[in-house]
Order: C-alpha cells, then structure tokens, then sequence
C-alpha cells in the first residue's frame, strides 16, 4: 500500500507542549493486486511520535513491512513498470518518488533504516496473528 500527502515530519519542529497531527489514506496499490485498504495517523510532541495504523485486507499471518520514507517527491508510483514480464511496482520503482526509508515501523526494537527488512518485527495480520493485530500503534523517539 502507499501513503499520499502525508507531510513531512521534523525533529524539533514542535515544542514540548505542541502536537502536530496528520493523517493519511492507506491506497492499494493496484498493478501489484493488492486490495487492502486503511488509514495511518501521526502525533509528533516534541521529538516524540505516535504512530498510529488500521489497515484491512491484508494477506493474513504474513508480515507487513511499513516505513516513514523521506528525501523525496512524497509521491506513490502509479504506472508499473515490466517486471518477469508482468507489470508490477516494487520498491525500486517507487524510490525515486518516495524517497529512502527514514524509519522502520517495527513492533519492537531499531527503528532505524537499517531495520527496513526485519521482517519478524514488523505486523502480520489475521484472525490469530502472530506479530501484531490489524490495528497497530507504536510511539517512539526518532533516532
């Protein structure tokens, strides 16, 4: 799923006592055949944040890797590109728009780009999940 028009978060951009908050949609991303759907909410306070994602019709048990990219456009890819002769978007598609990873959205643990793959902690989700419900939540302070 990608996020559009989510905005940029800053360390510091706050002060201790102000809360900046957005919000997003959470878009299939069609050419890949994905259908899920959900939303994703961001509080930063001062050099803390709260992040906040509901999601729905995901594959179940499976992880799913989520990220705050930066650097970027703060644009989805749309047009998929050839790839094993199918067309699809995967993430090298979509780098130049959105931008590398500034934080992993792990349930436990690094935060960091550097945790962008550690899949066994990030959310799965299904009737019984494993790693984490279909509504997640994590606060954190940026590294």
């Amino acid at each position: 799923m990608c996020v559009l028009g989510i905005g940029l978060l800053l360390p510091g951009l706050a002060s201790a006592q102000d809360t900046l908050s957005y919000q997003a949609t959470l878009n299939p991303i069609t050419a890949n055949k994905v259908t899920g759907n959900g939303a994703s909410w961001i509080s930063v306070t001062g050099t803390r944040a709260e992040v906040k994602i509901q999601v729905n019709g995901l594959l179940d048990g499976a992880p799913h890797a989520q990220h705050i990219h930066i650097d970027a456009q703060g644009k989805c890819p749309t047009k998929p590109a050839q790839h094993n002769g199918l067309p699809s978007i995967n993430v090298a598609d979509g780098a130049p728009l959105y931008g590398g990873i500034g934080t992993s959205l792990t349930n436990a643990g690094d935060t960091s780009p550097a945790a962008a793959l550690a899949v066994e902690r990030f959310p799965s989700t299904g009737p019984t999940p494993i790693r984490g419900p279909s509504n997640w939540t994590r606060t954190w302070l940026p590294t």
